[in-house]
């Protein structure tokens, strides 16, 4: 039981386990759409987790993931952002994990309207995506290039990426 967790996280004091039971509680509601009862826990763990030192926090990796996506539906773009990147650089160069996170990074600047930051990302993730064999991924990448030439209005270069996401869907 979460709430078990946390309470006995508080009541030893100890706010690694208890950034970490707040995390998965927050974690479990986002999955499930209670994001009114997600907000207040996840609010407390962010601010709780700032004051922490790395090694001190559990898996810091999979935490600053669970914070940005929960920044980036909350549309808190900037935090999405920061979370995502710390999450990002505490990960193997070559993995389907780092081209997923940079993809979704890029999601955060097609927000903010920076286009060339965005397909810069989007071409590292799909090299990834490319050396794991991860087709999936190479789809999805392709498909937010094309997203992006499209809101650019370049159109033929559109056509060609989502052309291609297409093709990588159908394997």
């Amino acid at each position: 039981n979460y709430q078990k967790s946390i309470n006995l996280a508080e009541k030893k004091q100890d706010n690694s386990y208890l950034v970490w039971a707040q995390l998965n509680y927050s974690s479990y509601r986002y999955h499930y759409y209670q994001y009114s009862q997600m907000l207040p826990v996840f609010v407390a763990a962010v601010r709780k987790i700032e004051n922490l030192k790395d090694h001190q926090i559990i898996l810091p990796q999979q935490s600053y993931k669970q914070i940005a996506w929960v920044m980036q539906t909350i549309g808190a773009t900037d935090d999405a952002i920061t979370y995502f990147v710390k999450s990002s650089n505490r990960l193997q160069d070559d993995s389907s994990e780092k081209a997923s996170l940079l993809d979704n990074l890029t999601i955060c600047y097609i927000k903010k309207q920076e286009y060339e930051k965005a397909l810069k990302l989007l071409k590292e993730a799909n090299t990834i995506a490319y050396k794991v064999n991860d087709s999936l991924r190479i789809a999805k990448t392709y498909g937010n290039m094309g997203n992006i030439y499209l809101l650019q209005k370049q159109y033929d270069k559109a056509i060609e990426y989502l052309l291609k996401d297409i093709k990588f869907l159908k394997k």
